[in-house]
């Protein structure tokens, strides 16, 4: 992590981290408002507009992040394809959303994804926005651009809950959000594209990019499919109660993982000739995600029923053994991402389908066996499938780029020790009987202080490492 590469970081790092600290705060303040049925019932349509958007991406805004050399023709001829895409997936989604509807008993659906299929429009111009960022590692539009398009949304939704418009409320709010943020972003970096397309251009990107589509949609499908699956065998309350159990830890440490996607990613493609220094920096990162992103998840787990009653009240206190489950899943995230990174980098996008056509074989495997025994069970096998999905994502890099998945544990290592020292110690604060409040801060308090003098000894290297940067910065 050089100069150039820290400032990037620290820029994506507040885009991603503001942007979603005020759409978090708006979901928690919403919950409150709306409850778990409604929430549940979003959650369900979201899964098709998602599903949907992976292909309107298509894979070619990695393309563009991954290739050497990028010209106004390429994004134009990314942005032309991406437009046809969306309108023919919007018309698709309009005829089967009477379909979704009666799947699920629900006559509302079917007008509600119509109304809400409109998001795909703007969102296939806005991927393209970011790659011209992300190649030119200038995050701090897009941290201005997504905060505010996030903060007039997020405020209008809480106006519109109060005043009783239920799943409405969402619905605009998603509407209002996908269209204005790359409207401001193109206000502030002047981005120019025209409307030309070639052929051939999209041709030179369409191996690597119909394989990380084929990755990402699969990934997508089989992810948001414990969601339908809840909310068809269950309810869609059990599934609010899901949701919201995910919604911090997810929030939390996926941004952080895009924020190192989108810095570490360019970064890598630039080294693609070079295999030690891309083993040199996907190690340190590690080293500096496991610092970060350990104490956060095990952090989520001590604190995971003060922070639900504190922020949600009582009514969501089902969704704390999720959060305990969710907080350790996601704990994994960074580590199995950045083993992707240098498979990407290196343009092994058919290998990248063969992996994920394994990890989600072994995931429908666990799908199959906790589904009838309730979404707990389903969290579970997240948790063990995440686990699984590390040693698949590392195997790899022991020949791409000799670095070994013993080599990666032991990297993160001192950090995971940190962690659990502050677990041990600060657990036992959960059986006191103090105010819920009270017990939030304190937990809080402790676990910072009790990690930080636990690093001090167990993690000095790496303390330097961070002296030294802030020095060099």
């Amino acid at each position: 992590m050089n100069r150039k590469i820290l400032n990037s970081f620290v820029w994506k790092l507040l885009e991603r981290g503001g942007a979603q600290a005020v759409q978090v705060s708006m979901q928690l303040i919403l919950a409150r408002l709306l409850g778990p049925e409604i929430l549940g019932r979003m959650a369900i349509i979201l899964v098709f507009t998602n599903i949907f958007l992976v292909f309107i991406e298509g894979g070619f805004n990695t393309a563009l992040i991954q290739k050497k050399k990028v010209d106004a023709l390429d994004y134009s001829t990314v942005l032309v394809f991406s437009v046809l895409v969306s309108i023919f997936f919007y018309l698709l989604l309009y005829v089967l959303a009477p379909i979704i509807g009666n799947f699920y008993n629900d006559n509302e659906l079917s007008t509600i994804i119509r109304i809400l299929g409109v998001v795909l429009f703007p969102l296939g111009y806005n991927s393209i926005q970011i790659a011209y960022i992300s190649r030119n590692q200038n995050f701090k539009p897009l941290f201005l651009s997504s905060s505010m398009s996030l903060f007039i949304s997020g405020g209008v939704a809480v106006v519109l809950a109060l005043n009783g418009f239920g799943i409405w409320v969402l619905v605009i709010q998603q509407i209002i959000s996908s269209y204005l943020n790359p409207i401001l972003l193109n206000r502030i970096i002047k981005f120019k594209v025209n409307l030309k397309f070639s052929l051939n251009r999209l041709r030179s990107m369409f191996k690597f990019g119909i394989g990380i589509l084929a990755g990402n949609l699969i990934y997508s499908l089989y992810l948001d499919l414990r969601k339908l699956l809840i909310g068809k065998v269950y309810s869609t309350e059990d599934l609010g109660f899901y949701q919201r159990g995910e919604l911090i830890p997810k929030s939390v440490v996926t941004n952080f993982d895009k924020v190192l996607q989108s810095i570490i990613f360019p970064t890598l493609s630039s080294l693609q000739d070079e295999h030690s220094k891309m083993k040199h920096i996907i190690k340190k990162t590690m080293e500096v995600s496991a610092f970060i992103i350990y104490p956060i998840g095990i952090g989520f787990f001590i604190v995971s029923e003060p922070l639900i009653i504190v922020i949600l009240t009582d009514e969501w206190l089902e969704a704390v053994p999720y959060l305990r489950v969710f907080a350790i899943t996601y704990s994994l995230w960074p580590l199995l991402s950045l083993n992707l990174q240098s498979i990407k980098a290196l343009g092994k996008s058919d290998l990248i389908v063969k992996m994920e056509f394994t990890k989600r074989v072994v995931g429908l495997l666990l799908i199959i066996i906790t589904l009838p025994y309730g979404p707990y069970y389903i969290a579970l096998g997240t948790l063990i499938e995440r686990i699984i999905e590390l040693f698949i994502n590392a195997y790899p890099n022991r020949k791409l780029i000799n670095f070994t998945l013993s080599e990666q544990f032991m990297v993160t290592l001192p950090s995971l020790t940190s962690a659990i020292v502050m677990l041990i110690i600060v657990y036992p604060i959960n059986f006191l009987t103090i105010s819920m409040y009270y017990k939030l801060i304190l937990e809080i308090s402790l676990g910072i202080i009790v990690y930080l003098l636990a690093s001090t000894q167990i993690n000095k290297n790496l303390l330097k490492y961070f002296i030294k940067v802030l020095k060099q910065k």
